[in-house]
């Protein structure tokens, strides 16, 4: 019952921001410049979300290995792209996260804290490059919040989420708190974290790649950095779940941000961020394909 309810919240919100965005003349007029996109710079985005998906799979591998967990690089691709099938198609991002812990706890029996705990460090080796990405984009975009107060405002919630978690484990599952505690003082961790970290960097750049291209085949011209804190601002919107896959709440970011700092009209921001999104689509129907031909009964391995 909670996940249908949580569903029709999803639904509800998605149709209330895609009706609220359409009902704009402007936005459903210009839409039709979705029938003239440029196939170029659709093959480059096309290509870009693909790369992205094995750019994160080589991530997550890395995460698994410091975790303990031994799996193949095409066992991991394969579980990332269901995973983005899961996250797109139905249950959104933190859904995607527990169909890859299933999916790879068929083949990893008796580890499923061990993968919990590799895509904490997944999660959290992140952090790094988008922090230096949007000390990037705020010393291009100018205005009142400088680099140093940026760095101290993502330093400081770094500190609070860090020791938040902490202490909630502590408090209420003390067990996970040791096990993660020894986790994060192990020499091997910090290794397998400053790997994932680099990882991250080019991430982060094919994923604001895959709309910037979208952008491009639309003709929409945008200084590279300054689209790349439009991106992050609409990827961050996007992974609240309030919507299917975000649908609504990217677009409207997209709409706001591009508007206010390049007038770009409502129509254009509105029509890149779809066909962002439906570039990551296809290879979430990969993914899709990929689960539908998955065994029900794994056999683990010997």
């Amino acid at each position: 019952m909670r996940v249908l309810t949580a569903r029709l919240f999803k639904a509800t919100v998605t149709a209330g921001m895609l009706c609220w965005l359409f009902s704009n003349p402007e936005v459903r007029g210009g839409l039709v410049g979705l029938t003239f996109l440029t196939p170029g710079w659709l093959m480059l985005g096309f290509g870009a979300a693909g790369l992205c998906q094995v750019v994160q799979a080589c991530r997550w591998r890395v995460c698994l290995r410091t975790a303990g967990v031994t799996l193949s690089f095409m066992t991991v691709l394969r579980i990332t792209l269901m995973g983005t099938a899961a996250g797109l198609l139905s249950i959104g991002p933190v859904g995607a996260d527990a169909a890859k812990v299933l999916l790879a706890g068929r083949r990893c029996p008796g580890q499923r804290v061990a993968l919990v705990a590799s895509f904490g460090l997944d999660h959290t080796s992140a952090f790094p490059a988008f922090v230096a990405m949007a000390l990037l984009v705020i010393s291009a975009v100018g205005g009142d919040l400088t680099v140093g107060r940026g760095a101290w405002m993502a330093f400081i919630l770094a500190a609070v989420v860090f020791f938040g978690v902490g202490l909630t484990l502590r408090k209420f599952q003390p067990e996970w708190h040791y096990r993660l505690s020894r986790f994060l003082l192990d020499a091997r961790t910090r290794k397998g974290f400053a790997q994932a970290a680099l990882w991250s960097v080019p991430l982060f750049l094919l994923q604001y790649a895959v709309f910037y291209c979208a952008a491009r085949a639309l003709g929409v011209v945008v200084p590279v950095v300054k689209f790349m804190g439009a991106a992050a601002v609409a990827d961050v919107a996007a992974a609240v779940p309030v919507s299917i896959a975000g649908l609504g709440v990217r677009e409207k970011a997209f709409e706001s941000v591009l508007g206010s700092w390049h007038g770009v009209p409502s129509a254009q921001a509105v029509g890149l961020s779809l066909a962002g999104l439906g570039l990551i689509l296809c290879w979430a129907l990969v993914g899709a394909v990929c689960f539908l031909a998955e065994p029900m009964h794994h056999k683990p391995p010997t």
